[in-house]
């Protein structure tokens, strides 16, 4: 016969209600419990939401006594998925060479330019999922979190197709990713040698040189630079970075200028000058200008012969060679710029002082039409002033922008250091600053700094 109580039923709720447990106390015998019976007391116990018929039907069915069931569930919430690009090119190429196990540099391994074609899906968009909402086993409601869509992208060089969802590029180029903005710009490509017949080039984008730049030859690019064969007696220029793949045969007359860093296998009797940093394997009787450091720590990482000078500082394997070759590294900065800065300063005090001059003029200018009601804006008195005030202010703005530089120059190379992996010989002249000393005797794995007005070994005594 059936119970006609339910105390012996016994319900519990975890604490975050999302299940329900049931224990039976055992009945006397002859006596059973039924399925409406223990409905009825997770009901009394405000469980409303995934109540487990079957496992009731079976404690009931088969007497399930003095066991804790499991007898409703609730449903978590499933938070929805924000909308998302998935990107057809890499982002951020990368920009460093990769040292090979045998020490050697990989320039191939870089890659400045990412580039596209027209037609080519270069993204695609995923809409956001919404998301759902859960229940407890009392029956509340458990928010989810919304999914939010992403604004459509932005740029140049693409269209939107019909569903909204693909983005296709409408020309060849170079494509950048910048602040969720896309822009595919056209680039020069060049799959021959740049020689007399080739002609020079002068472009405002990047340049990319699947051959080699001979001798006599001019490559000018407003962007970025490559160049996968030999430069020969040429000159490069460029308004970014230059990667020089096969290296640099100069022969005295190569010119290599770039606003940006300069990476190559080798230069070998070349001028060399980079506003960002140089990193080569082998420099072979160069002069080398560089504002920020110069690295040459690939298979071999030597400066021979030349003159090689960085405001930030040098990191080189070896320094000179066993002939004791004239070879100079300088770090810091000379007399030349420190002079410099003292010149500009100078300047910029003058054009204050006849600035002021000028106002005062102009000003009296100013003070006679009130006093007299006569215009003298056509005065060719006031007009010079005028001019003179035009051409001063631009001029002192262009020395306070040069001044800037050189003080960041300045800063920089404060602990500025040469340091010498491996061996640096006799003969070589090492620089910092003003300062300069001779190595007498051949030295391993040392850095020279500046202390006071000496070059020293750090660690060590004064050496010069």
């Amino acid at each position: 016969m059936a119970l006609e109580k339910t105390e012996e039923i016994n319900v519990m709720i975890s604490g975050n209600e999302m299940e329900a447990y049931m224990l039976l106390a055992m009945p006397m015998p002859g006596e059973r419990y039924t399925v409406d019976m223990l409905k009825q007391a997770l009901l009394s116990s405000g469980v409303v939401y995934g109540i487990k018929e079957n496992v009731l039907s079976q404690m009931a069915s088969e007497g399930l006594y003095e066991v804790r069931m499991i007898v409703a569930s609730g449903k978590p919430a499933i938070d929805g998925k924000d909308g998302s690009y998935q990107y057809n090119f890499k982002q951020n190429p990368n920009k460093t060479p990769q040292i090979r196990e045998d020490g050697s540099v990989d320039y191939w391994s870089m890659n400045l330019i990412e580039t596209v074609v027209a037609g080519q899906v270069i993204a695609t968009y995923k809409p956001a999922v919404q998301g759902e909402m859960g229940y407890t086993v009392k029956g509340k409601e458990i928010p989810a979190r919304l999914g939010k869509e992403m604004a459509p992208l932005k740029g140049r060089g693409f269209v939107r197709s019909n569903d909204n969802l693909t983005y296709v590029a409408t020309t060849d180029g170079k494509i950048e990713c910048s602040n969720n903005r896309i822009n595919i710009t056209n680039f020069h490509e060049i799959f021959a040698n740049v020689d007399s017949l080739f002609g020079n080039i002068d472009f405002a984008g990047d340049v990319v040189i699947h051959g080699n730049v001979c001798g006599g030859m001019s490559v000018r690019a407003g962007g970025t630079l490559t160049v996968d064969g030999v430069v020969e007696g040429a000159t490069l220029w460029a308004g970014k970075d230059i990667v020089l793949r096969g290296g640099v045969l100069g022969d005295n007359r190569a010119q290599i200028f770039s606003r940006g860093n300069i990476s190559a296998r080798f230069f070998e009797y070349a001028k060399v000058e980079a506003y960002g940093t140089i990193q080569a394997d082998t420099l072979l009787q160069c002069e080398v200008e560089c504002r920020q450091s110069i690295r040459l720590e690939g298979k071999k990482g030597a400066v021979i012969g030349g003159r090689v000078h960085a405001i930030e500082g040098i990191v080189v394997n070896e320094v000179g060679n066993a002939t004791e070759v004239k070879t100079q590294v300088e770090v810091g900065i000379g007399e030349e710029i420190r002079q410099k800065i003292f010149d500009i300063r100078e300047q910029i005090m003058e054009l204050h002082k006849n600035l002021d001059r000028v106002t005062k003029a102009l000003s009296q200018f100013e003070q006679m039409e009130k006093e007299q009601g006569v215009s003298y804006k056509q005065d060719p008195r006031r007009i010079a002033l005028l001019r003179s005030s035009i051409c001063d202010s631009a001029r002192e703005k262009a020395f306070r922008v040069e001044l800037a530089e050189l003080n960041a120059q300045e800063a920089a190379s404060r602990n500025s250091t040469v340091k010498v992996n491996r061996t640096i010989y006799p003969g070589v002249f090492v620089v910092i600053g003003t300062q300069k000393v001779v190595v007498k005797d051949e030295q391993f794995a040392v850095e020279y700094v500046l202390r006071g007005d000496k070059v020293v070994l750090k660690g060590d005594e004064i050496v010069g």
